[in-house]
């Protein structure tokens, strides 16, 4: 009966300590439920925050590009205005050209002009002298017709008179006209050499002048030749300037998109380093599950608590490793956007610069 009695308080005991066993284990098993419940709430939390985070600087890069596009059509609507200035310079230096050519031109035109007057008076002016002589010349020699008759007149009467002395005088009258006509011949002759001579230096004046004009417009020639030169390497310099100047737009388009094509191929390799650290992560919390797993096996044995004690402790130790290691990369990560946006200050400063 007592075996009984100490059998049955015996099997009580078991029992009750097997109820407080279980109803510790279901009190843990709640507990680890709850670790569980508020380690995923925590990770979940962490996975919005990175989710918020990365959004907010996709959005500042978005920002960035559009403030990068803007810029670069500011540059476009003012390289435009500049050709647009340019071209305008350029039809006001050919509308000035053309208008110094007309003023050349006019002038040329009027200073032909006053020297066909000035030929056209020299003209009528030799006319009116060769007129004037002609007449005098008449006068002259009607003059001497009228001589010539009373002298007739007399010989006839003389001859009535004295015929030895009518042949006498017809010989001397003879001779006389014989040397008035030589004075007369040579009188001619004289007159005749002088206009020569005269119209020879006219006619050498004009050939002077001619001579002066033809090498007055040959030099204005060489200097339109040599303004069409200058003016033409002017322009090739300004072609070459621009060409020059679009080169070095085009290398620094491309130096642009090459930084662009370095930001998005760092943005790629960070994406794919998280990839592997959320991929690291999960095997991580899947060797962690199977290890409570394994645990709870082995928590029949007896050796429960302290393996959860010191797999907390090295959950924490990891967690403590991660956070720093996140926080590693968010400084990376801060350095290099804080290096970025001063290559892009940098990079618009030397376009300011340019563009100044």
């Amino acid at each position: 009966m007592a075996k009984e009695v100490a059998r049955e308080h015996e099997r009580l005991a078991r029992e009750a300590w097997e109820q407080e066993r279980l109803k510790r284990l279901k009190q843990e098993k709640l507990k680890r439920e709850r670790l569980k419940r508020l380690k995923q709430e925590r990770l979940e939390q962490e996975r919005l925050e990175r989710l918020e985070k990365l959004e907010q600087e996709r959005l500042e890069w978005e920002r960035l590009e559009k403030l990068e596009q803007e810029r670069l059509e500011r540059e476009r609507l003012e390289r435009l205005e500049q050709e647009k200035l340019e071209q305008e310079r350029l039809e006001q230096e050919r509308l000035e050209r053309e208008r110094l050519e007309k003023l050349k031109q006019e002038r040329l035109e009027r200073e032909r002009l006053e020297r066909l007057e000035r030929l056209e008076k020299l003209e009528k002016l030799e006319q009116e002298r060769l007129e004037r002589e002609r007449l005098e010349r008449l006068e002259k020699l009607e003059q001497e017709r009228l001589e010539l008759e009373r002298l007739e007149k007399l010989k006839q009467e003389r001859l009535e008179r004295e015929r030895l002395e009518k042949l006498e005088q017809e010989r001397l009258e003879q001779e006389r006209l014989e040397r008035l006509e030589k004075l007369e011949q040579e009188r001619l002759e004289r007159e005749r050499l002088e206009r020569l001579e005269k119209q020879e230096q006219e006619r050498l004046e004009l050939e002077r002048l001619e001579k002066l004009e033809q090498e007055r417009l040959e030099k204005l020639e060489q200097e339109r030749l040599e303004l069409k030169k200058l003016e033409q390497e002017r322009l090739e310099r300004e072609r070459l300037e621009k060409l020059e100047k679009l080169e070095q737009e085009r290398l620094e388009r491309e130096r642009l998109e090459k930084l662009k094509q370095e930001r998005l191929e760092r943005e790629r390799l960070k994406k794919l380093e998280q990839e592997r650290l959320d991929q690291e992560r999960l095997e991580k919390l899947e060797q962690e599950r199977l290890e409570r797993e394994r645990l709870e096996r082995l928590e029949k044995l007896g050796l429960e608590r302290e393996r959860l004690e010191k797999l907390e402790q090295e959950r924490l130790e990891r967690e403590r490793l991660e956070k720093l290691e996140q926080e590693r990369l968010e400084r990376e990560r801060l350095e290099k956007l804080e290096q970025e946006r001063l290559e892009r200050e940098r990079l618009e400063k030397l376009e300011q610069e340019r563009l100044d």
